[in-house]
Formats: structure tokens, C-alpha cells, sequence
């Protein structure tokens, strides 16, 4: 008796207060971790992607799975997980495991022009990386405009910036101020083909330190055919609601028991939906934690809340008309 009474009370703690503390402290320890450099980016970037990727659609299929009644139901619920799983792995990790540069060469003022051999064949993309003046607190921007031609041409124009960011910290009107410095951006070479490229700059900003950097990577296949994986996954999602509101409804109907719970597939897929959209365009090789961060939050306020609001009316729409 002593046994099943701390098994019962075991198991209640590990839902009440074991479980959310545990995950508080891994969080706290990954922290310090990271602000204290043991962990490089490269490796929490990757340990983030997968903690959202995998913990996100965990909290989606685990539930569903459970209020599945029936065989296709589970059948369906496990293939929207491959979908949205393939639809936003490689995107995302296609940023943090950068494969090494195919060429790469340095333009300075006295040399605009430079030709490099990729022994590929493309498709490409082009990581362009530079260094601003005067490291520290000041506000910063250079501009470039560089132009690649191989079997087709492409112009690659950005800039690499430093931005200050002021918070206030108390009702007296304290603030903290920190720095963001983006030196790296990164774009697909859309027309681009052959293994001679010829690279040229307009010029070097000079809010450089005098050097433009300039890798040419291969691409790998367009993130349009992943985020389409991803949108599929969202439609099942929907159509997943819908289906198992029903079965659960039935069931209740027939048993009346207590209101059971809903699945949410079409929230946790649009979650995943936008994360993968959206990292891709704000994230370089050297910067992952932070834009991993920013784009989880928006992908909870924005796919999230959407996908939420979908399964809502999905559910809503599946109930049968009342009789008069």
C-alpha cells in the first residue's frame, strides 16, 4: 500500500512541479553555458533547432496519439510528423551545419576583381562577411554590391550593420543598452551555373576595415520545395482536428464521461511552418542562438495562434448541425 502511494504521489509531482523545474534548470545550465562560451554557437544553434523541432512536434503527435480511436487516424498522424519534420529540418539545419566554402577569395580597394574555381557545378549560394570599424558601442553600416558571373550572372547587394538596442530596466528610468553586429549574410545564387565564377565589387564601404569576404557554397535544393512539405503537414494538421474532435465526441456521447481533451496538430505544424521560413532568412553559420530565439517566438505568435484558431473553427465546423 506504502509503494502505490508514492507511486501515486511520484507521479503527480513529476507532472506538477518535477517536470517544469527540471526543464528550467536545463535551461538555466544551457544559459550559462552559452554566455560563458563552453558551448560553442555552432553546436548550441544545433542543439537549439533540434530542441524545437523535436519538442515542438512532440507536444503535438504525443497527445494526438492518444486520442487517436483508430488505426488511420495514427497512420495519418505519424506521416504529418515526417512532413513536418522533412518540411523544416532541412531549412533550418541546412544554416548551423554549413558545409566548407567551395572558393572563397578577399576584395580589398586595390583588387575589386578576383576569378575562382568550385570544381562544381552549382547550384550555389554566396555567404558575403566583412568587418566594420571601430569595434564597440557606435552604430555602424556598410553597404555592398557584388556581382558573380559564371553561366549566368547574379548581383548580391546587402549590408553588414551594427545596431544599438536600449532597454529600460526600472520605473526610475534605468536603461541597458546592448549590441547586435550582423557581418555575414548569406543568398542563393538564383542563375548562376559552372565551375568559373567571376567576382567583382563595386567598391568597399568604408566603414570596413578595407575587405570584403566572399564564399561560394553549394546550395543544396531550394527551401520553396521544404516549406510546401511543411504547408501539406499544416492541411493534414487541420483535417486531423477535425477527424479525431469527432471520434472523441462520439465517444463521450456514448459513454458520458468528462469532456476529453483536443488535439492541436494544426498549431504545433504551423509552429514549425514559420520557424523554418523564417530562421533561415535571419540566421548566418556564426550567428544561431539568438535568431533561433526570435524566430521561435514569432513562429508561437504567429503559426502558433494561427494554427490554433484554424483547429478551432475545424472543430467547430465538424460538430453536427443541432436539430430542430
Amino acid at each position: 500500500m506504502a509503494d502505490s502511494n508514492f507511486k501515486g504521489w511520484l507521479d503527480q509531482a513529476w507532472t506538477d512541479w518535477i517536470q517544469p523545474l527540471g526543464l528550467i534548470v536545463v535551461l538555466g545550465v544551457a544559459y550559462l553555458l552559452y554566455t560563458t562560451n563552453v558551448i560553442a554557437e555552432r553546436t548550441s544553434g544545433l542543439i537549439l533547432i533540434l530542441a524545437v523541432l523535436l519538442g515542438t512536434l512532440g507536444t503535438g503527435v504525443v497527445p494526438a496519439l492518444g486520442l487517436a480511436r483508430r488505426g488511420s487516424d495514427r497512420a495519418m498522424i505519424w506521416l504529418l510528423a515526417a512532413l513536418a519534420l522533412a518540411g523544416a529540418a532541412y531549412p533550418t539545419l541546412h544554416v548551423a551545419w554549413a558545409s566548407s566554402p567551395l572558393a572563397s577569395v578577399t576584395l580589398t580597394p586595390d583588387q575589386l576583381k578576383a576569378t575562382v574555381e568550385t570544381h562544381a557545378s552549382g547550384p550555389y549560394e554566396v555567404v558575403v562577411s566583412g568587418k566594420l570599424k571601430d569595434a564597440g558601442s557606435q552604430e555602424a553600416q556598410a553597404d555592398f554590391d557584388v556581382e558573380i558571373t559564371g553561366d549566368g550572372k547574379d548581383e548580391v547587394t546587402g549590408e553588414i550593420k551594427r545596431s544599438m538596442h536600449h532597454y529600460r530596466t526600472g520605473r526610475r528610468g534605468g536603461t541597458t543598452s546592448s549590441v547586435e553586429e550582423r557581418n555575414e549574410t548569406t543568398q542563393r545564387l538564383e542563375h548562376v551555373r559552372g565551375s568559373t565564377l567571376a567576382i567583382s565589387a563595386a567598391g568597399i564601404d568604408d566603414a570596413l576595415d578595407g575587405s570584403l569576404m566572399i564564399g561560394i557554397r553549394s546550395a543544396g535544393p531550394r527551401r520553396e520545395v521544404f516549406w510546401t512539405l511543411g504547408a501539406l503537414a499544416v492541411l493534414l494538421g487541420l483535417i486531423l482536428d477535425a477527424r479525431l474532435a469527432v471520434d472523441i465526441r462520439e465517444e463521450d456521447r456514448k459513454v458520458r464521461g468528462p469532456k476529453r481533451d483536443v488535439s492541436y496538430l494544426c498549431a504545433v505544424t504551423g509552429v514549425l511552418l514559420v520557424f523554418a521560413i523564417n530562421f533561415p532568412m535571419e540566421a548566418t553559420p556564426h550567428a544561431l542562438v539568438k535568431p533561433g530565439i526570435g524566430a521561435f517566438l514569432l513562429a508561437l505568435l504567429t503559426g502558433g495562434t494561427g494554427g490554433w484558431l484554424l483547429g478551432a473553427f475545424a472543430r467547430l465546423a465538424s460538430r453536427p448541425a443541432r436539430k430542430r
